[in-house]
């Protein structure tokens, strides 16, 4: 290989490093975005993100053990214990001991819970829909993600790294 075809392949590699960067970079800030919409939607329903966060665990996973729910958020007990509270008090969850180790304690999302998050969800769902032109965008856009989740759950299926808690599904 001559010094031109090097220089050229150096080139190649540098751009790809660079648009890597870039779609990772954006990926970040449409996320970041959507999420500050979100926080000043739930703001006006009284809710906060984190409180969201377990709402929307609870709805993908149904049951659920403070413990599971304090791994997969990455929250201590302490805060937990707050938000669960809260959200138990609005009515949104309800707590419910394991009869057979009455020390295991579930939340479950109660049907005004449920109402509550289809309705962020909804809300989600019509700015990202604002914010695509065509209704092919969204396909062409999920299609690409489940490929690069897809791609990067493989690696960590053969990573040799141990991760307090994997990603979910």
């Amino acid at each position: 290989m001559d010094e031109k075809n090097i220089r050229d392949m150096r080139d190649i590699m540098q751009t790809k490093v660079e648009y890597l960067q870039q779609f990772e970079e954006n990926l970040d800030r449409a996320n970041r975005i959507l999420k500050y919409l979100t926080q000043l939607y739930l703001g006006r329903k009284g809710l906060s993100l984190s409180r969201y966060r377990i709402m929307r665990y609870l709805h993908v996973r149904q049951d659920v053990n403070m413990t599971e729910l304090q791994n997969r958020l990455l929250i201590s007990a302490a805060s937990l214990t707050e938000l669960a509270d809260s959200l138990e008090k609005e009515g949104l969850v309800q707590r419910v001991r394991q009869q057979a180790d009455r020390r295991m304690v579930y939340l479950h999302l109660t049907e005004k819970g449920r109402a509550v998050y289809k309705e962020v969800l909804k809300f989600r769902c019509e700015r990202l829909e604002k914010a695509l032109s065509e209704p092919e965008d969204l396909t062409q856009i999920n299609d690409f993600l489940e490929r690069i989740i897809s791609g990067l759950k493989e690696q960590v299926v053969a990573s040799d790294e141990g991760f307090c808690s994997k990603p979910d599904p």
